[in-house]
């Protein structure tokens, strides 16, 4: 088990955690370094937080956040369960706070809400 922290001051407080291997390096057979693509729900923050790391160093250095849209009704959407399809090409979350399902095509990197 490793720990790891997002640089100061970011704060986060994760909730949700779907993890796939980097197809980039899964291709290349001569490249024995291990990479994982790690999606984290950040739930008092109202983001989906995306790493792109060695799992066996500190991924956490770099990464990339998508912000939710905000709540009528909340002040914080609370994204929660992350999933990856059997693609690993979109990765899904629940804003149960939000009342929404968010999609994020990895291509492309765009999110879209569903309401």
């Amino acid at each position: 088990m490793s720990n790891f922290s997002l640089p100061k001051p970011d704060l986060f407080s994760p909730f949700g955690i779907a993890i796939v291997d980097d197809k980039v390096n899964a291709n290349d057979s001569k490249d024995d370094s291990k990479t994982e693509r790690i999606f984290l729900s950040d739930h008092g923050s109202s983001r989906l937080v995306w790493i792109t790391g060695n799992p066996d160093l500190d991924p956490f250095q770099d990464y990339l956040s998508y912000w939710t849209s905000p709540s009528k009704v909340y002040p914080v959407t609370f994204p929660s369960q992350v999933a990856a399809d059997n693609s690993a090409d979109n990765i899904y979350f629940v804003q149960h706070g939000g009342n929404r399902i968010s999609k994020i095509d990895i291509k492309s990197g765009i999110m879209t809400e569903y309401v």
